[in-house]
C-alpha cells in the first residue's frame, strides 16, 4: 500500500493494548511501513512528589516551586517497550525497529499532535476506555473526524487473531479508486482474500449498479480469476453492513472511505453507535 509508509500506534495500557500494538506491527510488517508505539495517560500519576522550597525576596512574596517526579514517566516507558518487546518475539522480523514514547495530557490532542509532527498516513488507536471522555468528545470519534491520517479503531472485544481476510465498502464511485487499488495491492503481497461489498437498497438503480459491477469485473478480471478478490451486494445501509458484515464473513479487517459526504449524513450520536457497534479492527479510509 503506497499511501502508507508511517504508522503510529496509540494505546492506554489497557487489557486490549497487547492486541492493539500487535495489530499495528503486523500491519507495519505488510506494509514495510515505519512503526512508532504511543502510550497516553491521562496525567502522571505521582505517589511521592519531590517537592522543593526556595523562598525568594521580592516584595515580601514566597515562591514555592515544585518539581515533578520523572520516575512515573520512565517506569511506564519502561513497561512500553517491554511489551513491545514481547510481542515483536511472535514475528519473523524481529529486527525491524519501533520508537516508543509515554505522553502525558488529552488523548485527542496529544494524538493530533504526533500525528501532525510525525507526518503519519495512519493511526491505530483503541477504544481508550481507561479515558473519562466528556459527553461532548469521544476520543475515536474524535480523531476520525479531525485526521488527515487514516485511522484504525480497534474494538476492545476483537482479541489476538491473524490479518488473512480484507473487507472493503465500495460506491462504485471514482474517487475510491486509489483505496481500491492499494487494497488489493496489499492483498496480493501479503497472500490475503479481499472482499468488496457494496450497499444496493435502491431497487431503481438496478441497472447502473450492474453496469458498474461488470466495469468492475473487468478492470480486475485476472485478480478475480486467481480467486483472492471478490464482489458482494448488500441490502443493507452502511451502518449495518459495518457493525454486521465483517464478523460474519469472518473478515479481519474492514476498510470504509471516510469522504465529506459520509461525515456530512453521520451525526455525532449515530457515529458514536457505529463505533461501539464494530466487531472488528475497522479502517476509516481519508482521501489525500
Amino acid at each position: 500500500m503506497k499511501t502508507i509508509r508511517k504508522i503510529l500506534i496509540f494505546t492506554g495500557l489497557e487489557d486490549s493494548s497487547p492486541d492493539v500494538i500487535e495489530y499495528g506491527l503486523t500491519l507495519g510488517l505488510m506494509l514495510g511501513a515505519s512503526i512508532k508505539c504511543i502510550y497516553i495517560k491521562p496525567e502522571f500519576v505521582v505517589e511521592e512528589p519531590l517537592i522543593t522550597e526556595s523562598i525568594t525576596q521580592e516584595a515580601g512574596t514566597t515562591y514555592k516551586k515544585t518539581i515533578l517526579d520523572e520516575r512515573s514517566r520512565l517506569q511506564d516507558l519502561d513497561t512500553l517497550q517491554c511489551l513491545v518487546s514481547v510481542i515483536k518475539e511472535s514475528f519473523a522480523d524481529i529486527g525491524m525497529q519501533i520508537e516508543t514514547e509515554v505522553k502525558c495530557g488529552e488523548a485527542v490532542d496529544i494524538i493530533m499532535k504526533e500525528g501532525a509532527e510525525w507526518n503519519a498516513d495512519l493511526l491505530v488507536i483503541g477504544m481508550f476506555t481507561n479515558m473519562q471522555p466528556s459527553q461532548n468528545s469521544i476520543v475515536p470519534l474524535d480523531i476520525i473526524r479531525l485526521s488527515k491520517a487514516h485511522v484504525i479503531v480497534f474494538p476492545s472485544s476483537y482479541g489476538n487473531r491473524s490479518l488473512d481476510k480484507v473487507g472493503v465498502l465500495i460506491q462504485f464511485q471514482f474517487e475510491e479508486i486509489v483505496m481500491v487499488l492499494d487494497m488489493i495491492n496489499m492483498a496480493k503481497e501479503n497472500m490475503l482474500e479481499i472482499i468488496f461489498i457494496h450497499p444496493f437498497i435502491d431497487v431503481e438503480d438496478a441497472l447502473e449498479v450492474n453496469r458498474k459491477l461488470k466495469l468492475y469485473y473487468k478492470l480486475f478480471e485476472e485478480d478475480i480469476k486467481s480467486g483472492f478478490i471478490s464482489f458482494k451486494l448488500s441490502a443493507k445501509d452502511y451502518s449495518p453492513i459495518i457493525s454486521d458484515f465483517p464478523e460474519k464473513d469472518g473478515v479481519d479487517l474492514f476498510v470504509t472511505r471516510l469522504n465529506e459526504t459520509w461525515k456530512t449524513n453521520n451525526t455525532s450520536s449515530e457515529f458514536y453507535e457505529l463505533l461501539h457497534d464494530i466487531k472488528v479492527p475497522t479502517l476509516f479510509w481519508k482521501d489525500k
